[in-house]
């Protein structure tokens, strides 16, 4: 289980689901907001007692701006492609490999161009070549991207910390809990970081809800189910 701890307070646990944290303070929020994009001073993540880095995150911030779901979860399909390739389909693309850099050598031969492409086999460099895209949910509403993001986060087996910025404020408590139950089913875990002036009714019963005062003092609801 992940932990995000706000010096001097208290780690604060980050199950699967969602967590929302209301924050009073803005040079709070500015910190907090901060920490999961870098390293911060004052707040620190961790997973079973090891502090792990801001890579372990998905920050996605504010829904309202453009997502790009090719830069969010690029990287990680082709590290699931990688890992689904046997040495049958390991050799085919070497064989591929070795036949493009025969052509271009031999284009370059013909055309009497001072070059070469050296014979360099690096699987990882010739997937990146290649124009990946990741097939984007259809949505029409912002609680569509987030489900969006949560359904390619599960099919990726993506385990960072999806982190959305005062995302509570454009849905309902109840796609707030329907998208709460999306991701507890999957393993997922999800931090809305909000203003404190969040309406009251947001999570009451049913989600983690952290609340950070202007005096740093915090108050959780204990009345989860």
């Amino acid at each position: 289980m992940k932990k995000l701890t706000i010096y001097p307070l208290s780690p604060i646990e980050l199950s699967s689901g969602i967590t929302i944290l209301k924050i009073a303070s803005t040079k709070l929020m500015l910190q907090v907001n901060q920490s999961l994009q870098c390293a911060n001073e004052g707040v620190v993540l961790s997973q079973d007692g090891e502090i792990i880095t801001a890579k372990s995150v998905n920050y996605i911030g504010d829904i309202l701006q453009p997502i790009d779901f090719n830069k969010i979860f690029g990287k990680i399909l082709i590290k699931n492609l990688l890992k689904q390739i046997d040495d049958f389909e390991l050799n085919e693309l070497h064989e591929l490999n070795s036949t493009l850099q025969s052509k271009v050598n031999l284009m370059l031969f013909e055309s009497d161009l001072p070059g070469t492409v050296l014979d360099n086999w690096d699987l990882s460099r010739l997937l990146k070549y290649l124009d990946f895209q990741i097939e984007e949910p259809i949505y029409d509403d912002l609680y569509g991207i987030i489900e969006g993001i949560v359904s390619v986060a599960s099919k990726l087996g993506d385990t960072r910390l999806i982190a959305f910025c005062n995302a509570a404020l454009y849905l309902s408590d109840d796609q707030i809990k329907a998208l709460d139950c999306e991701m507890k089913i999957n393993n997922i875990e999800a931090l809305f970081f909000e203003s404190a002036t969040l309406r009251e009714s947001v999570g009451e019963r049913t989600l983690n809800v952290v609340e950070i005062d202007d005096d740093f003092v915090k108050f959780e609801d204990d009345s989860i189910d």
